[in-house]
């Protein structure tokens, strides 16, 4: 069953919620939460290049979509003194032409708007199937106009540095943009390090 949160303010609030080890995921919740290793919110987003910023923070924040992440994984989230605000229906960041949307319900998007999801650290457009999305989970939607074309893929990027990258280098790299060691190699396979992607500087932890 899909919990609820009743607006109030509780001594405890348990969120029963499973995350894989190292791997970044979308959440929405009526209410701030941390005591999760990370928490990232977003930060801007650069429609040219298709690089999306979020920085880390000490938590969230009530009805606003954020991503989080544990580092060996967990099954459940507690939190202590907890003020839970009402539900709004529309949860969402926004940052230039896209917007981070929150759901409540379970949410089913499609491809006929630029609808994106974020999988094993990387963000991928909606394909020919429809998308569900789990309650108290978020997606990623970019602004139709002035975005002629198909969706491309986007980069994420968490204080700076690139996730995914791995997945990335495997992509088209006349989509995506090939990735280069420092003395201007093209790179196949990425260890610990610094590399340029898309003219930029990137590392890899």
């Amino acid at each position: 069953a899909v919990p609820t949160y009743a607006p109030g303010t509780y001594p405890a609030v348990k969120i029963d919620r499973s995350l894989t080890a190292d791997k970044w995921a979308t959440a929405v919740y009526p209410f701030a939460v941390s005591g999760v290793e990370k928490i990232a919110v977003l930060d801007s987003y650069d429609a040219t290049t298709g690089q999306l910023n979020f920085k880390s923070a000490k938590s969230s924040a009530a009805n606003v979509p954020f991503l989080m992440r544990s580092n060996a994984g967990l099954s459940e989230i507690s939190l202590n003194n907890v003020n839970v605000e009402a539900i709004n229906e529309t949860p969402s960041a926004v940052a230039s032409e896209l917007h981070f949307i929150g759901s409540y319900a379970e949410t089913e998007i499609t491809n006929e708007q630029k609808n994106y999801v974020l999988k094993d650290n990387y963000i991928h457009p909606v394909g020919e199937n429809p998308a569900t999305i789990n309650p108290y989970r978020a997606y990623f939607q970019v602004d139709q106009e002035g975005q002629e074309g198909e969706a491309r893929a986007l980069t994420l990027f968490i204080d700076g540095e690139v996730t995914g990258i791995s997945e990335l280098v495997k992509m088209n790299n006349e989509q995506h943009g090939q990735v280069y060691d420092l003395q201007g190699r093209k790179v196949e396979k990425t260890a610990k390090g610094l590399y340029i992607l898309n003219g930029k500087k990137v590392v890899v932890k």
